[in-house]
């Protein structure tokens, strides 16, 4: 059986995501998976693919670059769920980039991933908005 187009489109998209873009990087990595069968993507046969689907994204999520985005991510999801949002219901960047300069001292995109996990939990904490007033 032939991988699907979803499947060809996620192998494509985590291969840019880890930055292995040489052609000589990814027929390595194919071969390896192929057990030295193939070198072309194109001959994997389905259950190659999610081998090496699963492979990349367990490589992707050990990339420390990967987990300080998440938890990024998670402290801005983690501030709108406490009242930092626009009125149509969308994230307040704007105020949380503010609160964080104001009370912190940092941009959110500049915090280690020990002050990320510290800032969600002080925020996840707060009873409502107001409360962060007084953190």
């Amino acid at each position: 059986m032939k991988p699907t187009a979803e499947q060809i489109r996620k192998l494509h998209t985590l291969m840019r995501r880890l930055q292995i873009d040489t052609k000589e990087g990814k027929r390595k990595l194919i071969a390896q998976i192929s057990n030295n069968r193939t070198t072309s993507a194109k001959q994997l046969t389905t259950e190659e693919y999610v081998k090496l689907i699963s492979l990349l994204t367990m490589t992707l999520q050990k990339n420390p670059q990967y987990l300080e985005n998440k938890m990024r991510w998670k402290l801005v999801f983690t501030f709108r769920d406490k009242g930092f949002r626009n009125q149509d219901g969308s994230i307040d960047f704007e105020k949380i980039h503010n609160y964080c300069l104001n009370h912190w001292k940092k941009d959110i995109n500049n915090m280690s991933t020990n002050e990320l996990r510290k800032y969600i939990s002080v925020v996840s904490k707060w009873k409502n908005k107001e409360q962060c007033q007084k953190e």
